[in-house]
């Protein structure tokens, strides 16, 4: 990263060298490959990579790429992982994503009732929303704040005032202007370099009408666990012609691909990606030069035949692709038919009663127990100490002052055990009014929690369905992509009377004219 250059400078100061030989953040061998190639240069064979394991999705539209993505990341937090979506494109577009985002969370009551507005942004900030702050502030009581500092919001006292963990442990109360000054937006979504430096367990990556090869190498390195990318097949697809899955991986990986005229820190190839590049050298050994026949036009004796076994193993492959294509479709069929039938049932739960004020009340509750508790372990220490002193001190002036700190501590914890009886009544009276609406909208809608509870399933078990009809139908689609790749001098295809058979050297880097030879698996 940043930090690279003085790193060498300092080693060079006492004559060593440094060499950064591994990447410790991805922990999956194929991801650090794939990462490495991408790196390198190679993005067809690094995008091949991932959709081989199931890792690239490609939406109809832009905003259902958006929405996958979304979906997916709040799943990966709802299974308590720390999950990021990544996506170079505009500040605005941004804020709606993260506002979408955030809705996943509410429809799931995962953030508190109360928001505080934010200047300039669609959204207000909630308690458990994750945030991070774009502009260095200064804060009375935590001093200097950092541009980029990531914190969760713990509480939002009112419409002007939240409580907000920083990502170093420490907690603050911010004012709205505090955080408009701070530019604090929410974090689910972020641009590339922003997002430089943090590690998560699951990444998601859209690509984003502004999306460059350097930028998605920073989105591709951010996860422990997994990276997922999603395109939309409408920024890929020409008017002109209805093109294949094939060829919509290939337009992704030119789009993904390009440079910015900047060089960034990542433009120097790491030691372990050295190695990566050697064993992939290893494995591209060129065909032994081919010799030239002599043929005569016209003459189809001693043409080199395509063996039947190879047409039989491409028709084996596009019968199994077109297998796969359909049970796909099937399943996207099934899920949205079970999408519709969930949010149906869920619009029907959306009018069950509820009362936020009996969670408010059980805080208050809870509150008021502890400063009972405080006030009373107070007041033991003032007795113990009172106790201590003698017959003759205890009438004194320090004798006199324990006995008023005495006092007072007794009529705090008085207080304060009032006020936590008073809470308990009013939640118990609110909870038998809202069990009594429950059971009179039980009584008007018989059953509905059951169908939606069966809906919630039904849906999730065709999310499976479809994933894994994907996951089959790209991986064959890979396969596929990975085959028609080889070279024609490997393969042996015939050749038209009297051309001659030329020798193919395998390109370590293609240059922005790239030739796709081989038959196309036209679909």
């Amino acid at each position: 990263g940043g930090l690279w250059p003085q790193i060498e400078q300092a080693a060079a100061q006492h004559g060593g060298l440094v060499e950064l030989s591994r990447i410790v953040r991805a922990r999956d061998a194929a991801d650090r490959r794939d990462q490495a190639r991408w790196r390198a240069g190679e993005q067809d064979q690094a995008l091949s990579g991932y959709a081989a394991r199931g890792r690239v999705a490609i939406e109809e539209t832009q905003r259902q790429a958006e929405d996958r993505a979304l979906e997916a990341a709040h799943a990966d937090r709802r299974e308590g992982k720390t999950a990021l979506v990544v996506v170079q494109t505009s500040n605005e577009q941004l804020d709606g994503l993260n506002a979408r985002a955030q809705a996943l969370r509410i429809q799931d009551d995962q953030l508190g009732e109360r928001a505080v507005a934010l200047a300039g942004r669609p959204y207000g900030l909630r308690s458990g929303d994750e945030i991070v702050l774009r502009a260095a502030s200064v804060h009375p009581q935590l001093g200097a704040v950092r541009n980029g500092t990531r914190g969760l919001v713990i509480d939002v006292a009112d419409d002007e005032h939240a409580t907000v963990a920083l990502a170093d442990g420490r907690k603050a109360g911010f004012e709205r202007a505090q955080l408009d000054a701070a530019s604090a937006r929410l974090g689910y979504v972020s641009h590339t370099w922003p997002a430089q430096g943090q590690t998560v367990d699951r990444a998601h990556v859209i690509a984003g009408e502004h999306s460059d090869s350097n930028g998605t190498y920073v989105a591709l390195t951010r996860a422990r666990e997994s990276t997922r990318l999603y395109a939309s097949a409408e920024r890929l697809d020409s008017v002109e012609e209805d093109v294949g899955r094939e060829d919509r991986l290939a337009r992704l990986a030119d789009r993904l691909g390009r440079s910015e005229p900047e060089v960034p820190s990542i433009a120097v190839a790491l030691a372990h990606e050295q190695r990566v590049e050697r064993e992939l050298d290893r494995e591209r050994v060129p065909a032994p030069p081919p010799r030239r026949r002599d043929r005569r036009p016209g003459n189809d004796d001693d043409m080199p035949q395509r063996p039947s076994s190879e047409r039989e193993r491409r028709e084996q492959q596009h019968a199994a692709l077109d297998q796969a294509r359909v049970q796909r479709d099937e399943a996207a069929a099934q899920l949205q038919q079970a999408r519709v039938q969930r949010d149906a049932a869920a619009r029907v739960m959306a009018t069950l009663p509820h009362d936020p004020e009996i969670q408010h009340a059980l805080a208050d509750v809870r509150y008021a127990a502890g400063q009972a508790q405080y006030a009373a372990a107070q007041a033991g220490q003032l007795s113990e100490q009172l106790g201590d002193l003698g017959r003759f001190a205890r009438l004194g002036e320090r004798g006199r002052t324990l006995k008023a700190q005495l006092a007072m501590a007794r009529d705090r914890e008085r207080q304060a055990s009032e006020r936590q009886q008073r809470g308990e009544q009013q939640a118990a009276s609110r909870q038998a009014q809202l069990d009594q609406q429950h059971r009179v909208w039980d009584a008007q809608h018989p059953g509905v929690q059951d169908r939606h509870h069966a809906a919630q399933r039904a849906y999730e078990q065709a999310q499976d369905r479809h994933h894994a009809a994907e996951q089959t139908y790209d991986t064959l689609l890979a396969h596929g992509l990975i085959d028609a790749a080889v070279p024609p001098s490997v393969r042996r295809w015939p050749l038209r009377p009297g051309e001659a058979l030329e020798q193919d050297q395998p390109a370590r880097r293609p240059g922005p004219e790239r030739r796709r030879e081989g038959p196309s698996l036209g679909l």
